[in-house]
């Protein structure tokens, strides 16, 4: 009966939307008493716990109640059971981050939170792989939408420490090691297809937020090489060289657009840096902009045009203005819109770090005999009729 009850609630709050607050304080003691660890109750009645608390938070408009807030540290014990539970408490996570992001980034919930996603590294299927690095994600747009470059290396170093970034660089590398063998001494690569596109799509989100922070955690996290019976830490160069290398040779098994687009946006970034390892891969790159370029333009319009552009909020509402949305479609609305990827004209993107680039090798002419010259014609040539440079 109380499973049936619970299930009851969940219509319910899903129902009344935002006018189901008011009944909080009767719903919330109910999920406590079904997930708090020890609990008599947790076996029977946990996963229907989770849908309630799940839907109460999609349904609650800003600011978070107490009471609400107070249920998030519940999650950690969710997380240790590796049940088929673990989705839902990944979503419930993403909901409060959208909810009540400051309240998250404290240091009581993020770290141990951080902590927790780390163990998750390499262990779990693509699609719940897919739901912790969205979750990372999302983190990293919260910190910096609340604290900036600041909030960024915080973040950073979160992950860092937590072992978090360090395992997705060893799956990345051994991946590349992987593309680099062929024949008898071909090796199955550690990560691949959707799971490599997520880890890399990690390693964007840092490196768009802050590329100075990008490459000082790539540094601290990158896996050492084994030289005969013992192993060196690499310079950031020799790690850069081989990240870049997969990077791009991943870039074209990507099928989302979006995807693609964050990629080509973070990767250009870094030529801000002005180093060797970037400036050395300007025909992978000078291919991947015309190839995106080309790939979200408009049909028959304008070079600059984006299709993944949205010009209002309201292009991404899926029902009628007049229609009750649940609060949550609202708050994901706002952080779809504001993600770079939907409000940045891809060539004035690259257009902007290319002159940057330029400008700091000396001048067009000395950009063109020290590192254009490096580019193959045909390369230059097609991505020369972008006009971008």
């Amino acid at each position: 009966m109380k499973q049936a009850i619970l299930t009851i609630l969940s219509r319910l709050v899903t129902s009344m939307k935002a006018a189901s607050v008011p009944f909080h304080h009767l719903v919330l003691p109910i999920i406590k008493g079904a997930v708090e660890p020890g609990s008599d109750t947790q076996v029977y009645l946990l996963d229907d716990a989770l849908d309630l608390w799940a839907n109460i938070l999609i349904q609650t408009p800003a600011p978070a109640s107490p009471e609400l807030l107070q249920l998030a540290p519940y999650l950690f014990s969710i997380f240790e059971l590796g049940s088929e539970n673990l989705r839902t408490a990944l979503d419930i996570t993403s909901s409060y981050f959208l909810l009540a992001p400051s309240e998250m980034l404290s240091d009581e919930m993020r770290k141990p939170l951080i902590s927790s996603l780390s163990t998750l590294v390499g262990y779990v299927k693509a699609d719940a792989s897919g739901t912790v690095n969205n979750l990372v994600e999302l983190i990293i747009r919260a910190a910096e939408g609340i604290g900036g470059e600041a909030a960024i290396s915080t973040i950073a170093s979160d992950l860092v420490e937590s072992k978090f970034l360090n395992k997705q660089l060893e799956g990345l590398r051994g991946s590349w090691v992987a593309h680099c063998t062929t024949g008898p001494l071909a090796k199955d690569p550690l990560v691949d297809g959707i799971v490599e596109t997520d880890y890399l799509s990690v390693l964007a989100r840092v490196l768009m937020g802050s590329e100075t922070v990008f490459l000082q955690a790539v540094q601290a996290a990158a896996p050492s090489i084994p030289l005969s019976d013992t192993a060196t830490q690499p310079s950031l160069d020799d790690t850069m060289k081989w990240l870049l290398e997969e990077w791009f040779s991943h870039f074209e098994s990507i099928g989302d657009p979006s995807r693609r687009k964050l990629m080509c946006l973070a990767i250009t970034k870094l030529l801000s840096t002005s180093q060797p390892f970037i400036l050395g891969s300007l025909q992978s790159l000078m291919t991947m902009w015309t190839d995106m370029v080309n790939e979200i333009r408009e049909e028959d319009g304008p070079i600059d045009s984006d299709t993944l552009v949205y010009e209002s909020m309201d292009q991404l509402r899926n029902t009628d203005s007049d229609v009750p949305e649940a609060p949550e479609d609202e708050r994901r609305r706002a952080l779809t819109f504001a993600d770079p990827v939907h409000n940045v004209r891809t060539t004035q993107w690259i257009k902007h770090y290319l002159q940057t680039v330029i400008q700091a090798a000396g001048g067009q002419e000395a950009f063109q005999n020290e590192w254009l010259i490096n580019v193959d014609k045909d390369v230059i040539a097609a991505f020369g009729t972008l006009g971008i440079m």
